[in-house]
């Protein structure tokens, strides 16, 4: 057929067809059925996703102005906390962290020149201010994996 291309198309109960476009990249055609089928579940996306928080990461100072815009610091402990020294407000959720993950917190904050988005102080200091995980991925830009097909329309995650 005109535009087709020999990987569009394909032969059942000895008939030529041709496939419709894939709706997402996990997808394989199952020819008995002529439909593309999505074989992730809901544990491969949730992994994918931990997966993609586990890499993203931002600069010191990007992460900082983000924490003033949101309320975490204000313009004075964002000053200081862009010079690696912990504010009032990071040693009070530094406190609030198991004591043998403190020290840890304060040298990974003093030492950083990136802040990861699955820092336990990020979690903790959006925590602080009611930032939800899915928030705290659009702050640093985590782009989700594809919606199953499974889910309602519209719904974005689990």
């Amino acid at each position: 057929p005109d535009g087709a291309s020999a990987n569009d198309l394909y032969i059942f109960d000895n008939e030529l067809h041709i496939k419709p476009p894939s709706p997402n990249p996990f997808c394989t055609f199952d020819r008995s059925l002529g439909v593309w089928v999505d074989p992730r579940t809901e544990s491969d996306w949730t992994t994918e996703l931990y997966a993609r928080r586990e890499v993203t990461s931002m600069s010191r100072a990007n992460f900082i102005i983000h924490c003033v815009d949101f309320g975490v610091f204000n313009e004075a402990e964002g000053i200081q906390a862009a010079s690696g020294t912990i504010s009032t407000t990071m040693q009070s959720i530094i406190d609030g962290l198991p004591t043998e993950e403190q020290f840890q917190a304060a040298v990974i904050w003093a030492a950083s020149s990136t802040i990861f988005r699955t820092n336990p102080l990020v979690i903790n200091m959006a925590a602080a201010i009611f930032i939800d995980e899915w928030t705290l991925d659009e702050v640093f830009g985590v782009e989700w994996p594809e919606p199953l097909p499974s889910w309602p329309e519209g719904k974005l995650h689990p």
